[in-house]
């Protein structure tokens, strides 16, 4: 039997929506800061980063102990394998911060077992939580609250035709990129970072996005003007990969000026087998062939 993952919200989620980490979620909650600088400081490569991940669980009863909401309980399907940690290695490591003296070989200790994905050996205290980068609402399994008590989604517009559900190469994730902005752009390059990815049109939170590179894209005042007389009805859908802003810095600025929660957003994601074609069958080797510099 296939097993079943959940996740808990206070928020009504539509059937089919897509479950991204939340740039406020409790990974980044002020009284955890410095213990989850300590998690990410020892997470091994290839883990998914908890602020990056979507936390879910293979028994719904374990939400609470989890830390999750309880108000509403969805069946998703992970959009990436699951990593397994016991979050009692979280508490004990969170104790002994708390504790005076503490012993930091110990915060260590447990972090590391987190990560480790080892039980905590004492069975009834286990909580076992999993990290995924994405999952998708199947069905609403468990409703403890009235419905109207939980947080409503903003409806997405009805007519997002002139945008298409999937960029499925990087040359798409390039030209699209090329034809949203009014600067001269290195196409060749764009598809040189996207190369293996495809990328999913999504109405998300604006709050899942991180704007962690920010600062290394210039407000120019014509083009944020420009973008603030934008109908944000139709503004093109911006791009973002593992929960970080790419591009579309000006879109995203005027959307949360105005108070705009949710929007659609191209999100990154690995490009089918069949698109992957050999690099030397590039467009760009395709253009240069024959090419020698004098």
């Amino acid at each position: 039997m296939q097993q079943r993952f959940y996740h808990g919200s206070p928020k009504h989620f539509p059937i089919g929506f897509r479950l991204a980490p939340q740039a406020d979620g409790y990974a980044q909650r002020d009284e955890a800061s410095d213990l989850e600088k300590l998690f990410e400081s020892r997470r091994p490569a290839g883990k998914t980063a908890r602020t990056k991940s979507v936390f879910l669980v293979a028994d719904p009863d374990l939400i609470d102990a989890a830390g999750g909401y309880t108000d509403a309980v969805y069946l998703v399907e992970p959009k990436s394998t699951p990593e397994q940690s016991d979050l009692c290695w979280y508490s004990e490591a969170y104790a002994e911060m708390e504790s005076e003296p503490h012993s930091m070989a110990r915060v260590l200790e447990c972090i590391d077992q987190y990560w480790s994905g080892e039980p905590f050996p004492v069975s009834e205290r286990r909580c076992t939580e999993y990290r995924v980068t994405a999952a998708i609402v199947l069905e609403l399994a468990e409703l403890n609250v009235d419905f109207e008590d939980l947080e409503q989604l903003p409806a997405a517009p009805a007519d997002y035709s002139r945008w298409p559900d999937l960029l499925p190469d990087a040359q798409a994730i390039a030209e699209y990129i090329s034809s949203k902005t009014p600067y001269e752009i290195c196409e060749e390059q764009i598809e040189e970072q996207y190369f293996g990815s495809a990328a999913r049109l999504q109405w998300i939170a604006l709050s899942s996005i991180s704007l962690e590179k920010q600062e290394h894209h210039e407000i120019d005042p014509k083009r944020q003007a420009k973008c603030e007389k934008r109908n944000v009805a139709t503004m093109p859908p911006f791009l973002v990969e593992d929960g970080v802003m790419q591009d579309g810095h000006h879109r995203i600025r005027t959307l949360l000026a105005k108070g705009i929660t949710h929007h659609w957003v191209y999100v990154t994601e690995d490009a089918p087998d069949s698109a992957l074609a050999p690099a030397c069958a590039s467009r760009w080797d395709r253009l240069y062939d024959g090419y020698e510099p004098s």
